[in-house]
């Protein structure tokens, strides 16, 4: 080994000077040429890692615009949910089945559940229950009322058809009357018709009047109960809301806001119940 390297730097010695000067142009080649790989090498990992992060963040920009049109589509639904359940004293059996309920409010809040984060597809599941289940018991505690509003359609149906009849009746009885001489057969018969006819009307009249009573009264009952079923909706929704300004980026201040607004609403609700309360007694009472 000690005579290779010795014979090595003797050749190297014996070398001309031309010689010399292509060695040296070789070895800055050579060196010029491994920085430039390396650089190149570098570039492209810099370059590999900017695409990744330019990547992931494109990826959360599209998410995040695709949240902010869902959730502000969510919470229209929601404003035109909570008029749909004040609607309901209002409805009759026909207009309920026509109406979209919360057909539209549901499917927004399944697709808020499709793009939200674990804990906040959680809370829209339990808000989306509460609806549910207001909708339910609102939906029960009407029916009686829909009931009444079904037997009025009908009393004023007699009503319209009694006026029918107790007109033909005594058209046919003046007819009668002018031309001549009547059998008292056929003058009772005529008689008992009109008699017929305005028993007919009465009780369609005593009905109308007796149904439409409990009409009023039955939507100041429900106010309450609609009052209660809203906070309970409200208590659902607000712990989505902070989970969804703080999926959007949207800071958590006005939070506690909202809270202060929910508890001061239901102090209202307390006193609207009082109203109601005092409302349906001057109900009875008149």
């Amino acid at each position: 080994m000690t005579k290779f390297v010795s014979d090595a730097w003797l050749a190297l010695a014996n070398l001309p000077t031309p010689a010399w000067a292509l060695i040296g142009s070789l070895i800055g080649s050579t060196i010029s040429i491994i920085g430039v790989i390396s650089t190149n090498r570098a570039h492209e990992r810099r370059l590999r890692t900017q695409l990744v992060a330019d990547s992931e963040q494109n990826r959360l920009d599209r998410l995040l615009t695709l949240r902010r049109e869902v959730y502000l589509a969510a919470a229209s639904e929601a404003v035109k949910g909570g008029g749909f359940l004040g609607k309901l004293s209002g409805f009759d059996l026909a207009q309920l089945q026509k109406a979209d309920g919360l057909t539209n409010l549901n499917g927004e809040l399944a697709k808020m559940q499709l793009i939200a984060e674990p804990e906040t597809a959680l809370l829209i599941g339990q808000l989306a229950n509460a609806w549910a289940e207001a909708y339910s018991r609102l939906f029960t505690f009407i029916i009686p009322l829909l009931t009444v509003k079904h037997d009025l359609k009908q009393a004023e149906v007699e009503r319209d058809e009694a006026e029918v009849q107790l007109s033909s009746a005594r058209s046919q009885l003046r007819e009668a009357s002018t031309g001549g001489a009547m059998e008292d057969r056929v003058f009772a018969v005529l008689e008992h018709s009109v008699d017929g006819a305005e028993l007919r009307l009465k009780d369609a009249l005593q009905q109308i009047v007796s149904l439409s009573a409990e009409i009023p009264k039955a939507q100041l009952e429900f106010m309450p109960k609609l009052a209660e079923e809203m906070r309970i909706i409200s208590a659902a929704t607000l712990p989505v809301i902070s989970a969804v300004r703080s999926e959007l980026g949207i800071n958590s201040i006005l939070t506690a806001h909202m809270i202060a607004q929910w508890e001061n609403g239901w102090q209202k609700e307390k006193q609207l119940r009082a109203l109601m309360v005092e409302a349906i007694k001057k109900v009875d009472e008149s």
